[in-house]
């Protein structure tokens, strides 16, 4: 296959606006693009390490995947029949920041009888509380003040939460933690464990503080990263590799469980305080919305 200057020139400018994606899950598609080999290796001989991890497709293609989206569709709203969740009870940990009153809004779209929302700033808990209760007067909104690394913790709120409203049907295991992007010698060390004892000791309670007030046939869903399933990318390896870890958490806990429905969702790159911290070190991925 030959390419042409401009076709070089043209790639290049891809990724440097940001159209071009590895982590094509969700994004902006290139309808026009073929990842053929021959095109790769172009990338390989044209481009800097530092600039192919982005747009090197992580999926195979042709893709089972028609089309690749970076907004809400009418298949998956929350509103249709099919996707009701009345009569659920739903916890969300880190459910008042980030993605998390996203998650709660869509749930209260579908009728869930109650959200339990967890996280370490009341304030925020209590402001998603407000702006839900007063859109979605039928759904009862409760908060809870939760350190998901704190397993006595967690214990008592689960049980409170299940004091309050029953067993619950769905955890949404949300809270997460993103370690300052730097290098491994140049990464702080408690900052880069902060990601293993968020991500993975979190999952590790969430998932043993659940199990005891879960409903029959509840359902677990992980919010995961597509970063944990990248060969490589810099200056994330205490991100990435804590989120691998977690995703596997999660996985044993689907074969330990196997009555509870288990699910690691890549929920796509949405603007919150997270991810401007990606952003400032340089890595600025097209947005998705989380509305």
């Amino acid at each position: 296959m030959e390419m042409k200057d401009e076709d070089i020139r043209s790639i290049r400018d891809g990724v440097h606006s940001g159209i071009l994606s590895r982590t094509a899950f969700s994004y902006r598609s290139i309808k026009s693009l073929k990842f053929t080999p021959q095109l790769l290796a172009i990338y390989q001989s044209t481009l800097p390490l530092h600039e192919i991890f982005p747009i090197l497709p992580t999926m195979a293609f042709p893709s089972p995947v028609k089309t690749f989206r970076d907004d809400t569709y009418p298949s998956i709203n929350p509103t249709l029949s099919q996707l009701s969740t009345k009569g659920k009870n739903i916890v969300i940990s880190g459910g008042g920041s980030g993605i998390g009153p996203g998650i709660a809004r869509s749930f209260a779209k579908s009728g869930a009888t109650s959200i339990s929302i967890l996280g370490r700033t009341q304030k925020s808990l209590l402001q998603t509380k407000e702006a839900l209760s007063k859109d979605y007067p039928n759904t009862k909104i409760y908060t809870y003040v939760a350190d998901i690394t704190e397993k006595s913790t967690l214990d008592t709120t689960f049980q409170a939460v299940k004091s309050t409203v029953g067993s619950v049907d769905v955890l949404i295991a949300n809270a997460g933690y993103m370690p300052d992007l730097h290098s491994i010698a140049a990464s702080n060390a408690v900052n880069w464990w902060a990601g293993f004892e968020i991500n993975v000791r979190g999952a590790f309670n969430l998932i043993s503080s659940f199990v005891p007030v879960a409903s029959k046939n509840a359902s677990i869903i992980n919010i995961s990263t597509a970063v944990a399933h990248m060969p490589y990318a810099p200056g994330v390896s205490g991100y990435a590799v804590s989120k691998l870890a977690r995703t596997r958490v999660f996985d044993y806990a689907a074969h330990e469980y196997p009555e509870f429905f288990v699910l690691s969702v890549h929920p796509g790159v949405i603007e919150t305080a997270m991810n401007a911290k990606a952003v400032a070190a340089g890595m600025n991925y097209p947005h998705d919305t989380s509305k």
